[in-house]
């Protein structure tokens, strides 16, 4: 009798050592949001920049049980130009910084939406002429802050162009969402990254005369201006490797088998 008392609470020991580690699993792993980032260049000789910027991200559970990630970007500029030909753009650039835990993680599902409306006030047929692009990347970050032109880069998805306009008059691009062609990536163990969301728009102004009507282009994307827009979102799931789901079976499995065998060793006792 004490034999298979002895047998049983081994069984009960081994079920529970089990319980616990499918506990642990789910919590390996991890990604660790940071705080988004925002800057905002312009480069026209006299022009005038005005500009609304807010970022946002997500982190957390979907309702499918994976794990996601998002950066959100909206805001809206008015860049008013002198009055003469010349040539300038406007780049907005928005940052997610994340980390990894202790166990690598695969991404899947990279993806941009982008909604957004570029408007040429005043000029005329045949200026300015309004080119515009918006690009999602991800970097891994090799330094404390983003350097695009050392960071390895594993991902990029664009809209280009976003807007194409010459003379006066506007374009919405929008509401779409456009895929990436990573195949699903895993990214290493305790290392740093981040998402990066650019919007470029190039102006050029080919004859200005005296009698033109002065210059003001507009980029509505979900700020002051236009909320209408929802702006630009990039975003991927990700999964702990090997999925819990995978580890559950296995240690399930195992655990099955071994209590089994206790369980009859002790009714043989």
């Amino acid at each position: 009798m004490i034999r298979s008392q002895t047998w049983f609470v081994l069984a009960v020991v081994v079920l529970a050592a089990a319980v616990t580690l499918l506990g642990e699993s789910k919590v390996l792993g991890q990604i660790i949001s940071g705080a988004t980032s925002k800057n905002s260049s312009d480069s026209y000789p006299g022009a005038t920049l005005f500009i609304n910027l807010t970022s946002t991200n997500t982190s957390g559970v979907t309702a499918g049980g994976r794990n996601f990630e998002r950066l959100s970007v909206t805001g809206d500029w008015d860049y008013s130009l002198p009055r003469t030909a010349g040539n300038g753009g406007v780049i907005t650039e928005n940052f997610l910084f994340f980390s990894v835990g202790n166990v690598p993680v695969e991404i899947r599902g990279f993806q941009l939406a982008a909604n957004a409306k570029w408007v040429n006030g005043g000029g005329n047929a045949n200026d300015p002429t309004t080119e515009a692009s918006v690009e999602a990347f991800l970097f891994e970050a090799l330094g404390g802050a983003p350097n695009v032109f050392v960071d390895p880069q594993i991902n990029v998805v664009s809209v280009d162009p976003a807007a194409n306009l010459t003379g006066n008059g506007f374009q919405v691009y929008g509401p779409n969402t456009v895929f990436g062609n990573l195949a699903p990536f895993v990214l290493a163990a305790r290392r740093n990254y981040y998402l990066e969301i650019d919007g470029v728009t190039d102006i050029s102004v080919a004859a200005f005369r005296a009698f033109t009507p002065s210059i003001t282009v507009t980029n509505e994307f979900g700020g002051a201006f236009g909320q209408s827009f929802t702006g630009y979102d990039v975003s991927f799931f990700w999964v702990a490797v090997p999925e819990p789901s995978t580890e559950v079976l296995a240690l399930c499995a195992a655990v099955g088998l071994s209590v089994s065998g206790l369980l009859q060793r002790a009714r043989r006792a």
